[in-house]
């Protein structure tokens, strides 16, 4: 009996896959599944049938698509992503679907209504290295559609992806002139050409001229290779004493700063790595989540006067151990072994450490590792999700504990710089505003003098010289914590708000911006989001003001920022009903708010606030 043969057609296949998608059924699993129904239903069956295309397979997360030529798969993707873009833009994040697409042109074998082979393959590989909302094609395809109108190419070079025995050409598609997929490689480390590594750009420049300050200017974009980006996830206490939290955050915060002096590293901030604390994790989907190529884990344990470290750093493409290693110390030694494991990751990525840029390995430990103990305590009470009179007054007083044990303590002394500032700014009565400010200014002062190279304390002196309106001075600072940190997302936000502060809100968009890629999550982001708004409402752009208001408040509804701006656009807007709704709810929440008078003392030193004002008295503020 003759043998069946194989049948085999040359196909151009679309590969897509939702982003966090383990995540988003965690979190709505009913209106999930609902809202991938809808968009399969609405959006990417109908494009695809549009461009002379057939779905052939779908699962929960994902589809694979066959189309005639490569030109029609590449605008059906396109049209694809342009279509959730609009969609998502109303709505807040954690709700959000985002495909990954890939597109290749290869033979495929069929198989009824099926199809297999290295056609599929290489599409499904591509879909993994493109980034959220975006598009990666292979070089064939490119080969195709390269004078495809409106669409702009990037070539990534050959790259090696699992489970495929030769290297693939690869190109991020550029839609509208946006970057739209990000490199991901898929292999273990290793030397690369020039052309291959992208770096991590984000020096500030500062050029004095009369009047002022010319800003730093974004001329380079965060989002590099992913070959150098990494997420460390806070260590796991194992000491059995939940109170001993506080040194295995401390030690996570400072790997995350050393690790942000890597030559060319991108490092995902703090506050949103602190997100995952606690959790059990699929490390891979963090990686996919945080669009990281790697992820640093561990975990710490204290016994007495002796400590233990685990950390492993794993690929998070193929969820491999690239290096992990046990470190016992004691713990007047945990200083020279954080610098170890940092020169350890940079060692098995095959990466540059500028020790030289390492304030930790410049300045060497603090002469007294008890007020290194007590300031580090003081922090974590800073560090809490809800700032309250109780955290702060504990934060301020373990803080002095390490002054006055060390008084060249300048973690210690950023800490006091915060504990005053946000007594000036929360009304626990902890201290006359304005004297507060000033403390915090001095505070500041002394912790950058202590330590020139801390960003933080740069940070911390901005932010307090920004309410003085030391505009020029605050910008300096900011500025020089950006260029001691490139990945440092409090620096990039205090930048922005300085120059929404004298009155530029639009210059601040792209600032805050940068903010969110660095930290896609933090439990600060209705505040974050809150100052977007306030900027798009300066700004006059009334629509962004309000989604952004919307976004602060599905995060904490409590927030009362997000109400104000909302009343000022619906007094623009003639809404005098949602308004009034608006005003009666941020009068329950912030009193001093409520009016106009009051708006001005709070936000008197913020230039351009009469668009705001006139908006809150066209919405029915009351002048006292």
């Amino acid at each position: 009996m003759a043998e069946e043969r194989v049948q085999r057609r040359l196909a151009a296949i679309l590969a897509a896959d939702v982003v966090g998608y383990s995540r988003l059924m965690e979190a709505d699993e009913a209106g999930t599944v609902a809202r991938l129904r809808t968009l399969r239903k609405e959006v990417f069956e109908p494009v695809t049938a549009q461009f002379g295309g057939r779905v052939f397979k779908t699962m929960g997360d994902g589809a694979l698509a066959e189309y005639p030529s490569a030109f029609d798969a590449l605008q059906s993707a396109v049209d694809v992503q342009r279509e959730l873009a609009a969609r998502n833009s109303d709505l807040p994040e954690n709700m959000r679907i985002m495909l990954r697409i890939g597109i290749s042109l290869g033979d495929v074998i069929v198989e009824g209504d099926d199809l297999y082979g290295n056609g599929v393959n290489v599409a499904a590989r591509l879909e993994g290295i493109a980034h959220p909302g975006g598009i990666c094609v292979s070089g064939n395809v490119y080969e195709h559609v390269r004078n495809a109108a409106e669409i702009g190419f990037e070539d990534l070079g050959e790259l090696e992806v699992k489970n495929i025995e030769r290297s693939v050409r690869a190109y991020r598609v550029l839609i509208d002139g946006a970057p739209n997929a990000t490199p991901r490689m898929a292999s273990a480390p290793k030397p690369v050409m020039a052309r291959h590594w992208p770096t991590l750009a984000a020096a500030v420049v500062l050029i004095l001229a009369a009047g002022g300050v010319a800003w730093w200017q974004p001329w380079v974009s965060i989002a590099t290779s992913q070959r150098l980006s990494i997420a460390v996830l806070p260590l796991d206490n194992l000491s059995g004493d939940p109170t001993q939290d506080y040194l295995a955050d401390g030690i996570t915060e400072d790997l995350i700063t050393d690790l942000s002096r890597i030559r060319g590293a991108f490092v995902i901030a703090r506050g949103t790595s602190f997100t995952y604390k606690g959790k059990s994790l699929d490390l891979k989907e963090v990686a996919r989540d945080l669009n990281v190529r790697y992820v640093l884990e561990g975990s710490v344990r204290r016994a007495g006067d002796q400590v233990r470290i685990n950390a492993q750093l794993i690929d998070g493409e193929t969820g491999a151990h690239i290096w992990s290693e046990r470190f016992d110390r004691e713990f007047k030694d945990v200083f020279s072994l954080q610098n170890e494991i940092t020169g350890r990751v940079a060692s098995a990525l095959r990466l540059e450490l500028l020790e030289a840029e390492s304030n930790r390995l410049k300045q060497g430990p603090p002469a007294s590792m008890e007020a290194w103990d007590y300031a580090l305590r003081g922090w974590a009470e800073l560090w809490t999700k809800t700032v309250s009179k109780e955290s702060t007054l504990e934060a301020k007083r373990l803080l002095e504990k390490a002054i006055a044990l060390d008084p060249k303590l300048a973690l210690a002394w950023t800490g006091m710089a915060r504990v005053h500032f946000v007594a000036a700014i929360y009304p626990f009565g902890i201290g006359e505003r304005i004297e507060s400010f000033k403390n915090a200014v001095e505070a500041a002062e002394t912790a950058t003098a202590l330590d020139p190279r801390s960003a933080a304390a740069h940070v911390e002196l901005g932010m307090a010289l920004r309410t003085q309106r030391r505009y020029d001075e605050a910008g300096n600072a900011c500025a020089k914590a950006v260029e001691l940190n490139p990945n440092f997302e409090e620096g990039f936000a205090c930048l922005a708000m300085i120059k929404q502060a004298i009155g530029e809100p639009k210059a601040s968009l792209p600032l805050f911006e940068r903010s969110l890629r660095l930290a896609p999550r933090l439990p600060t982001d209705a505040r974050r989001f809150f100052f977007i708004a306030w900027g798009h409402l300066l700004a006059e752009q009334h629509e962004e003001a309000l989604a952004y208001t919307n976004k602060s408040g599905t995060v904490d509804p409590r927030f009362p920022g997000p109400y104000w701006v909302r009343a000022a656009v619906y007094g623009w807007q003639g809404k005098k009903e949602e308004a009034k709704a608006e005003l009666a709810k941020l009068a329950k929440l912030d009193k001093p708010l409520s009016t106009l008078e009051g708006m001005r003392r709070q936000y008197a030193h913020v230039k351009g606030m009469e668009h705001a004002f006139e908006g809150l008295r066209r919405a029915g503020m009351p002048e006292k």
